[in-house]
């Protein structure tokens, strides 16, 4: 099973850049351009859940995967929180594919009580991340 990501996600697209490149000012144009606003209420914890929080120009933003368990599908939603928690990590970003599905299937069926062993789903992910 592959991840896909939509393909018409900019904002996925501009976020990696911004982990590589560090880019600021793109990556703020980017989320006023295509970004802004929180992915639907009706969508819960496990299927959208928090990669993290980033500080950009004195202002806080949260970044969301929402994942499709249906057709393994993923968009990125970034936008301002007044609650940021930046000490505190979110599901990786690389946590994808069948690692990904099987993680929100666990979830779904008993939520963990504590954070998650990464490393359990993709023996590349460190668990202290």
């Amino acid at each position: 099973m592959i991840l896909r990501v939509m393909a018409e996600d900019p904002l996925h697209a501009a976020f990696e850049r911004f982990l590589s490149k560090r880019d600021e000012g793109a990556f703020l144009i980017a989320i006023q351009q295509f970004g802004g606003r929180a992915p639907s209420t009706d969508v819960d914890f496990p299927v959208a859940h928090r990669i993290c929080d980033v500080q950009l120009d004195g202002s806080a933003f949260r970044v969301v995967r929402v994942f499709d368990p249906a057709d393994h599908t993923a968009k990125l939603y970034i936008y301002p929180t007044d609650s940021p928690s930046f000490a505190s990590p979110g599901v990786p970003l690389q946590l994808g594919g069948a690692a990904l599905q099987q993680w929100v299937e666990d979830e779904l069926r008993s939520p963990a009580d504590d954070r998650a062993e990464w490393s359990r789903y993709d023996p590349a992910l460190r668990d202290d991340a």
